[in-house]
């Protein structure tokens, strides 16, 4: 009986060892390459490697709406500027819920020229502080801004 019991004891602990020392293959990893030309080519879905490299400068990345009453849409824009020599590309702005609806400008952007996202937050039932956000892509060397705005939702 003891033997039985000493073997049970000595396979759960060789099991429970190896399940340790496992690793999970199935993660991924993203690989980068450099072609000929010197440009990157990546993995990433995020990641625009046919499309030259550009700057932007923001007017203001952050915005506080103050207090806004419940129920009420309020609104800001976001200027920016492209302060790079190739053309800027907005590929897509999301916002953090779906209390704010983002426009933007989908044309590219001239060097030296200038763009905006609008944000739209609908307040209905979002009582107290709140403190959102809106990513945005482009083909930048970060290749993601995430813009803040933020308000406090007071009862009508």
């Amino acid at each position: 009986m003891k033997n039985l019991l000493f073997l049970t004891l000595l396979l759960s602990f060789t099991l429970a060892f190896t399940a340790c020392e496992k690793t999970d293959e199935s993660e991924e990893t993203e690989t980068t390459e450099v072609t000929e030309e010197g440009s990157e080519n990546t993995d990433n879905p995020n990641a625009t490697p046919d499309m030259p490299v550009t700057t932007v400068t923001f007017e203001e990345e952050t915005h506080n709406f103050g207090k806004i009453k419940d129920g009420d849409k309020v609104q800001h824009i976001f200027k920016f500027k492209n302060t790079g020599t190739e053309k800027l590309v907005v590929k897509n702005v999301k916002p953090s819920c779906g209390c704010t609806t983002p426009e933007w400008t989908k044309d590219p952007i001239e060097p030296g020229g200038e763009g905006f996202i609008q944000i739209e937050f609908d307040s209905s039932g979002k009582i107290g502080t709140q403190n959102k956000s809106v990513t945005v892509e482009l083909n930048t060397a970060e290749r993601v801004k995430t813009l803040t705005f933020s308000g406090e939702v007071v009862a009508k």
